[in-house]
């Protein structure tokens, strides 16, 4: 069954020590604006924030019912940080074993104080993976409830397509932008039609790049065709690039990077829409720097 999203998953990378560092009022205040929206998806990883956001984002759903009522979670495991809280890592890996991914799991719903994932995902491929013990994890924690949904970040193609077909996943996360542009030309957008998976950006604004005060030549030429659609639209660039994605027939999902809640409410005050066709391959061109063949 293919995941069911809002227009936008906040993402809680930049919410604690990695980014804003957000008090706790401060973070009550971003995430009740963000439900006020009708956005209650966050996506988190076990490793933000050096193992510390998803027990900080914890202490917020354990304080008041309605959050544990109202709030879904995607959370990611697999790789094994270097971490003061982590003193036998002694080099960041990956692992992807069968007790690494339950034990992750139980970890995270403990964390997190809730009592299933929505969206459980493998956060990079394991050079050392066997698949078929990843697929008896996923059967493991679907089966005993303690995870709706289970899907796959970072994974190419064929490592997609292998675990897919030893246990289906449900949605595939990836570096998706018009700035990393590359994805549109391989198998990926058409497996997750065919098999019906939810596809999720993150860094959909090219981690900010479009907005540096010195862009680069691919920035500058993608600058130039937002501002040409622009008045067109009635759209900022970053709602530009947002709809460039869900125009898409996989109607990607962005994940946001934001820690500021005026911006997201801009983001949905100007509604989901869609760019024509030529539109849309005017910012591929310009992300490209050629014509398409």
């Amino acid at each position: 069954m293919k995941a069911k999203y809002p227009p936008f998953i906040i993402g809680s990378m930049r919410l604690g020590n990695w980014g804003r560092d957000l008090s706790l009022k401060d973070l009550k205040h971003f995430v009740d604006g963000c439900l006020d929206l009708g956005l209650k998806h966050f996506d988190h990883a076990d490793i933000y924030g050096g193992y510390t956001t998803e027990a900080w984002f914890g202490e917020l759903i354990k304080s008041d019912q309605k959050y544990q009522n109202d709030i879904e979670i995607t959370t990611k495991c697999g790789i094994r940080y270097v971490a003061e809280s982590r003193p036998t890592h002694f080099v960041k890996h990956y692992d992807l074993s069968s007790s690494h991914i339950i034990a992750s799991a139980e970890n995270s719903l403990k964390t997190l104080g809730v009592e299933r994932i929505n969206s459980f995902l493998l956060h990079r491929p394991d050079y050392l993976m066997n698949p078929h013990e990843i697929a008896a994890a996923f059967e493991h924690l679907v089966a005993s409830g303690k995870v709706k949904q289970v899907g796959l970040s970072n994974f190419t193609y064929d490592q997609t397509q292998l675990i897919h077909r030893l246990f289906p996943i449900d949605v595939l996360q990836l570096e998706i932008s018009a700035m990393n542009w590359q994805l549109f030309e391989s198998a990926i957008p058409a497996f997750c039609q065919l098999e019906n998976i939810a596809l999720t950006s993150w860094s959909p604004l090219g981690g900010g790049s479009i907005f540096s005060p010195r862009p680069d030549d691919q920035c500058k030429r993608i600058i130039k065709v937002l501002d040409k659609l622009a008045e067109k639209y009635q759209a900022d660039h970053d709602q530009l690039l947002f709809a460039w994605l869900r125009t898409h027939p996989c109607k990607i999902t962005p994940v946001t990077g934001t820690a500021n809640i005026g911006r997201i409410q801009r983001y949905i005050h100007r509604g989901e829409f869609v760019l024509s066709e030529q539109d849309w391959y005017l910012i591929l061109e310009a992300a490209r720097g050629e014509k398409v063949a």
